[in-house]
């Protein structure tokens, strides 16, 4: 009886196991896709946000460079208004006033691409993250990583629905104080 036992019991664990081991596989191959699908947009997501952290770039650039204009601008106002053959030192003020304003602006915009910039930083360290994470979990499930080739047509979805504009603005300091 205990032998009889024994071996029942030994058969139903040896057809558990096996059971186990096809659902593991058939899981394995079910989340293969998910796993897929994550890869693709996690490399979509990144190279969004790349293409972003470059135009914010640029226009911090473009930022910049207009508020180094404006220095000199107001320190040519400046000299202006200190010598003596001034001809119209309301005009003068006028201008300085106005390129103030224009600063003051320009300052604004400035912290925002620098806080955008720094957002999208985080995002694109939170995507290598996640690239990392999965690709463990692929490892795990012997699901093979994107190739080259599936990368290029993620990137390539990423510029198809990429479109560069001004981030802050369609036109320039001047015509937003108007």
């Amino acid at each position: 009886d205990g032998e009889q036992w024994r071996a029942a019991a030994e058969s139903h664990r040896d057809a558990l196991r096996e059971l186990i081991a096809e659902e593991v596989e058939n899981n394995k191959e079910r989340v293969k896709g998910a796993l897929q699908a994550a890869d693709f947009n996690i490399e979509l997501s990144r190279t969004l946000l790349n293409k972003v952290k470059e135009d914010i770039s640029a226009e911090l650039a473009h930022v910049v460079g207009k508020l180094e204009n404006c220095k000199a601008k107001l320190e040519e106002y400046q000299e202006e208004m200190e010598s003596e053959d001034i001809d119209d030192p309301i005009l003068v003020q006028g201008n300085i006033a106005q390129v103030e304003d224009e600063q003051k602006y320009l300052g604004d915009q400035l912290d925002k691409c620098n806080k955008m910039k720094k957002r999208l930083e985080t995002g694109l360290k939170a995507a290598e993250d996640q690239s990392g994470a999965l690709a463990a979990l692929q490892k795990s499930v012997g699901c093979m990583p994107m190739d080259a080739t599936e990368r290029d047509c993620a990137r390539d979805a990423a510029d198809d629905c990429y479109e560069k504009f001004t981030l802050w603005g369609k036109g320039s300091a001047n015509s937003a104080a108007r």
